[in-house]
């Protein structure tokens, strides 16, 4: 009996006690709201979709963080929260960490770049290197793979899982070069390399390989697996050779 009626009155909790804790708090919401209104602009509340409870949707509100704020070129300068791991704090480089080796202020377009992995790391200290050493050709490298809200990015690719739906990929890095021709980059353990779904001729490479094969004067894509913390310097070939100018039929 207990048990029958212990969702019912769990619910009613979770609503008496929300009620009572937003009239409790509601001056100093409202004084938040005041405050983020003056500050940040509007809208003052931020509404945004999320996987709950087994995966299922649910809409969240929370004050508005991003701002209006523009640099003196007048472009708009977002502030976002980036959130990470306790374990994975290692793994956050900031550009005023590579100040000294990033003469032609390339990447960081968030700060700090929280990398999932230690190759992913490794991979961009090398090619932001191999970039600053022959930066002619180069627009830009992007680190692609922390931004998969749909709200924050533009650039991801669908493809259908395991489970029947559509799915969203976003890819680690985008080298873009001033031809507008740019190289997927994807960072993968060794262990993953025949994954179903991450794996090299898994569900999400052969999506992007669709978008190579009808652009194949302009995209490349590339899955680098390693079993170390590190990426291999000859694995790097390929992609310094598209910063270079080097790939065949480039020149």
């Amino acid at each position: 009996m207990k048990r029958r009626f212990y969702p019912f009155f769990k619910r009613l909790f979770d609503i008496v006690g929300a009620a009572f804790g937003l009239v409790v708090l509601s001056p100093v919401l409202l004084c938040v709201a005041i405050l983020v209104k003056k500050k940040l602009g509007s809208p003052v509340i931020f509404k945004q979709t999320r996987a709950g409870y087994k995966g299922n949707p649910f809409t969240i509100n929370k004050f508005r963080t991003m701002t209006d704020e523009r640099d003196e070129e007048g472009n708009v300068v977002y502030t976002t929260e980036i959130a990470y791991r306790k374990d994975k704090e290692h793994l956050l480089l900031s550009w005023r960490d590579m100040v000294a080796q990033n003469e032609g202020d390339f990447g960081f377009h968030y700060d700090p770049y929280n990398f999932d992995s230690s190759p992913e790391q490794d991979f961009f200290r090398q090619v932001l290197h191999a970039i600053n050493v022959e930066p002619e050709q180069v627009e830009d490298i992007y680190f692609t793979g922390g931004l998969t809200d749909p709200n924050k990015t533009e650039f991801y690719i669908e493809y259908k899982g395991e489970d029947g739906r559509w799915h969203r990929y976003s890819p680690d890095f985008v080298v873009r070069r001033k031809d507008g021709r740019c190289y997927i980059v994807e960072i993968k353990a060794e262990r993953e390399r025949n994954h179903p779904v991450d794996g090299e001729h898994g569900r999400k490479a052969m999506a992007v390989r669709r978008w190579e094969h009808l652009n194949p004067d302009r995209l490349r894509y590339e899955i680098i697996f390693t079993d170390s913390d590190s990426v291999a310097f000859n694995q790097l070939a390929p992609v310094r050779g598209f910063i270079q100018n080097a790939r065949e039929g480039d020149k």
